[in-house]
């Protein structure tokens, strides 16, 4: 949750109080990054072998997670 932006920070509370982690046990695999600005990239890799993303976002010199609803 430190790592997470405002927003992705109140999905995963949410998530925390409904006993529900979405990542426990999960298996990552191919991982990558790409850089879309100075403050954007956005990471794609196969999630127990589905193919999932995350956006990172640069706060305040800080790279944060943000989860899209």
């Amino acid at each position: 949750m430190d790592l997470s932006v405002p927003a992705t920070r109140e999905i995963l509370l949410v998530w925390e109080k409904e006993g529900f982690n979405y990542y426990k046990d999960a298996t990552f695999e191919r991982i990558h990054i790409e850089m879309q600005s100075d403050s954007h990239a956005v990471g794609s890799f196969l999630l127990n072998g589905e193919q999932s993303e995350l956006q990172a976002v640069k706060l305040e010199g800080k790279w944060l997670v943000q989860m899209l609803k």
